[in-house]
């Protein structure tokens, strides 16, 4: 049987150490900086009269169903973020002989950037940050583009065209073939976020009377709030992400002998989740999207779901009573005088999180969701909702203990204080006077 000789090109692209003996399971993500070589294998006699071209892009597609429900008519978006093209000459040099063909191996590389440039002067820091591959929500095909969307589909693709251009006519032939590329490139962490530029997305702050009956007198209120952990860092040696959320606590008694207002006697349970937030568009953001947001933007959409669901418990608080008036003198015996304390709770999640990411057709936040019950204690639900990053930054050192208290590393790679589900820490509260010092028994005194 006649050996197979193809009538025009055919192209293979192949990736090293990817396709090569040395292949290992870590060669297929990339990050940024990283050289993405290897060479456009051609099928061709002969590749006089043929232009080839190798591009390396980043595309966001997305789309959302139509309003008329009709499939013919979905919503679509296509946003290149990064694009780079090389022209590769033939020589002879390229040229092999594989099984009777005529084989020519054109090498290419190209360096994915760290992060993106603009020229302008007025676009979105985020913008510039190079994406991670991102596969989420459902796929629609476009019949008419050919292309798959989803909701978003974040890719990188190297695609490769041959070009000829056959004696006495004049059209040309092309041959095309593409192949993509996982890319998780070094995120590192953003400024902490400006929660009062988004007044109806986080829950900083919680403030319940306390009881300890449905129908008893109130004991007082707490005051519960927190604020921007350190972001979760996936690119970790430990089997999950971890960090810590300061939550500080304030009671305030309704009397100064108010019957059974004892908190250095209260255990807290703490449930904790993360709250993932997806967005997506098939038209440019006109600001940074929030649920309230999309509301108004008929072409954008949110979706939202929990992951990583844990409960600790606290059963000792070193709390602190607060002596010193607004004035700075010794409070009366009759005046109620504040109780604070900090809890530090651990927090862990898993490393297969996407990065927090924002361009413009699609985003991706974290909310990191705080519920906290005093046990035996009557109270309404107190919950924080507070911004939380994923980030991936292999520079970031890990997670240390605060104040050199003693503390230990689990297996999850979350840190506890001693053996206790939740720790403590004696941070003084910007809103209470100074601390004198504690009219409690030595066992519940502050440090």
């Amino acid at each position: 049987m006649a050996p197979f000789e193809p009538s025009e090109a055919t192209l293979r692209i192949v990736l090293l150490p990817d396709d090569g003996p040395e292949r290992t399971e870590c060669c297929n993500t990339r990050k940024g900086g990283d050289i993405l070589a290897g060479y456009l294998e051609v099928f061709s006699e002969s590749l006089v009269g043929v232009n080839i071209t190798v591009v390396f892009q980043g595309i966001i597609r997305t789309w959302r169903p139509s309003l008329n429900a009709q499939p013919d008519h979905n919503a679509t978006a296509e946003y290149k973020f990064l694009s780079e093209t090389q022209e590769i000459e033939a020589t002879s040099s390229h040229r092999h002989r594989w099984e009777g063909l005529s084989v020519y191996r054109l090498p290419f590389a190209f360096t994915i950037p760290t992060e993106l440039i603009s020229s302008r002067s007025d676009v979105n820091p985020e913008y510039l940050t190079l994406p991670p591959t991102v596969r989420e929500g459902q796929s629609y095909y476009g019949l008419a583009t050919k292309q798959e969307y989803m909701q978003p589909r974040i890719t990188y693709v190297i695609t490769a065209v041959s070009t000829r251009f056959p004696r006495g006519t004049t059209s040309a032939t092309k041959c095309r073939t593409k192949r993509e590329v996982t890319v998780m490139p070094s995120i590192p962490a953003s400024p902490p976020l400006q929660i009062e530029h988004f007044p109806h997305e986080y829950k900083t702050t919680c403030v319940k009377t306390l009881k300890r009956r449905v129908w008893n007198r109130p004991l007082g209120e707490l005051t519960i709030s927190a604020a921007e952990p350190k972001a979760f860092n996936i690119s970790t040696s430990a089997p999950r992400a971890s960090t810590v959320a300061a939550v500080k606590l304030l009671f305030q008694p309704c009397e100064a002998h108010t019957p059974a207002a004892t908190p250095y006697e209260w255990r807290l349970t703490v449930k904790s989740h993360l709250k993932v937030r997806t967005f997506y568009s098939t038209t440019p953001f006109t600001q940074v999207p929030t649920k309230e947001s999309v509301k108004s933007e008929p072409l954008a959409e949110m979706t939202s779901s929990c992951t990583y669901r844990e409960i600790r418990q606290c059963d000792t608080l070193s709390w602190r009573l607060h002596r010193l008036s607004s004035a700075g003198t010794i409070a009366s015996d009759t005046l109620a005088t504040p109780w604070t304390t900090t809890l530090i709770v651990p927090v862990n999640a898993s490393k297969a999180l996407i990065p927090t990411f924002l361009n413009p057709l699609s985003a991706r936040r974290y909310v990191l969701v705080l519920h906290i019950t005093v046990d035996k204690i009557h109270h309404e639900a107190i919950v924080l909702e507070v911004p939380v990053q994923v980030i991936c930054d292999p520079s970031q050192p890990a997670t240390l203990s605060k104040r050199g208290a003693s503390s230990e590393t689990s297996r999850d790679g979350a840190e506890h204080q001693i053996a206790e589900g939740v720790g403590t820490m004696d941070l003084e509260d910007c809103h209470v006077p100074s601390l004198l010092d504690t009219t409690q028994p030595p066992l519940y005194a502050a440090r």
